[in-house]
C-alpha cells in the first residue's frame, strides 16, 4: 500500500516540476498559453503576490510574498506541489529504511528517481509542450 502511494507521490511531484518548467521556459510554446495570463504566465503573474500587482505597494496579503506565495501563481502553486508530493513520498521511503538492509534502501531510491525522471520528460517534452 505505502509503495502505491509513493508511486503516486512521485508521479505528481515528477509533473508538477515539469509544468513548472514549462511555464518558466517554454510558456509561449505549451498547453497554458490560451489561459489566463494573470495566473499561468509567469512574464505577468510574478507581480500577483503585491498590492496592485506593484512590488513596491507591498504584499497583497499576509504572508503572500513568502509562505502563502503558492496561492499567487501557477508557478509557485505547481512548486509547492512538487516539494509536498516529493519530501512525503522521501518520508515514507526513509521510514522505511530503517526495516530494511542497504541495497535495499538504495534500490528503492533509484527506482524511485528514475520513475521521477521518466514521468518529468513525459510530462515535459510531450503532454505540457504543444
Amino acid at each position: 500500500m505505502e509503495w502505491a502511494v509513493v508511486s503516486f507521490l512521485i508521479w505528481i511531484s515528477a509533473a508538477a516540476k515539469a509544468t513548472q518548467d514549462i511555464l518558466a521556459h517554454k510558456f509561449s510554446w505549451s498547453v497554458f498559453r490560451n489561459m489566463n495570463e494573470d495566473w499561468w504566465d509567469p512574464t505577468f503573474s510574478w507581480r500577483n503576490k503585491y498590492k496592485y500587482n506593484n512590488p513596491s505597494m507591498g504584499s497583497k496579503f499576509l504572508f503572500s510574498t513568502n509562505i502563502l506565495v503558492f496561492l499567487t501563481d501557477a508557478w509557485h502553486f505547481f512548486q509547492w506541489v512538487h516539494n509536498i508530493t516529493l519530501w512525503t513520498a522521501l518520508s515514507v521511503i526513509g521510514w522505511h529504511a530503517c526495516e530494511l538492509q542497504l541495497i535495499g534502501f538504495l534500490m528503492i531510491v533509484i527506482s524511485a528517481r528514475v520513475m521521477y525522471g521518466v514521468v518529468f520528460q513525459l510530462f515535459y517534452s510531450n503532454l505540457l509542450d504543444d
